[in-house]
């Protein structure tokens, strides 16, 4: 789903992030020390390892595909990629979290 300009700038002055995931035909960009993991049909990429006591919002993504993430080597083509660097520090609030869930949601779809 793409949102408007109109969208964007709304969603910012709530404070509210714009979650974007890559498009199916994209192709995953990899570093030399990027850790890929899947949950599910999620791709989740990091750049240091998953720690044991994982964070909640994954440990939710945990229940939700009843599988602990998979350390993966780079895929050629993901259809949701997650950056777990770019999702922990903005989870601090219901409403980026329920944003997240309905991002993901969507392009489960």
């Amino acid at each position: 789903m793409k949102l408007s300009n109109l969208q964007s700038r709304v969603l910012a002055e709530m404070g509210i992030p714009c979650w974007t995931l890559k498009s199916q035909q994209a192709k995953p960009s990899s570093t030399e020390h990027a850790h890929w993991y899947r949950v599910g049909s999620l791709f989740l990429t990091s750049s240091e390892p998953l720690p044991v006591q994982l964070p909640r919002w994954l440990q939710d993504l945990v229940i939700l595909f009843d599988t602990r993430p998979t350390a993966i080597k780079p895929p050629d083509v993901a259809e949701i990629v997650i950056s777990v660097d770019d999702v922990n520090p903005k989870i601090t609030h219901p409403e980026t979290k329920k944003a997240l869930w309905r991002t993901i949601q969507q392009c489960q779809k």
